[in-house]
């Protein structure tokens, strides 16, 4: 079982230049995305380094629309978005993830054991352990 992202940040800064960064129109753009629950990921937070009015809904300046609410991605659409920033040819685009979910006791126990098959020397042992506790292995 895989770790679950409580909160991600995509960045773009392919625009930016210190000079004209706070005014100019030559900015940077984050996306914060924060887990919601039931696997889905709100965008929470669209930021720049300007210094104009910006929308943390839509991304748009000077927005005067009244938003219902945040968007909301799945969480392979966020592994998507993270995997095409990460993937990106630029140096200036990229993605982290900030915090991760804490883990239950049974996913904890999952990935001990699947630590420790993984380091064992049976390639049998480690098959019939991992089946019958449905862990992946290596």
């Amino acid at each position: 079982m895989e770790r679950k992202i409580k909160t991600a940040k995509i960045y773009d800064y392919r625009g930016y230049e210190e000079t004209r960064c706070c005014d100019g129109g030559a900015y940077g753009f984050w996306k914060i995305y924060e887990y919601a629950g039931d696997g889905m990921y709100s965008e929470k937070n669209y930021t720049t380094c300007d210094g104009f009015d910006y929308c943390a809904v839509c991304g748009n300046f000077d927005c005067d629309r009244d938003h219902e609410g945040w968007n909301e991605v799945t969480e392979q659409e966020l592994s998507r978005l993270i995997a095409e920033a990460e993937n990106d040819p630029s140096d200036d685009v990229g993605a982290k993830v900030l915090e991760w979910l804490p883990d239950d006791w049974a996913t904890k126990l999952r990935r001990r054991v699947r630590d420790a098959l993984n380091k064992t020397a049976s390639e049998k042992a480690l098959l019939e352990v991992a089946y019958v506790l449905k862990v992946k292995t290596d």
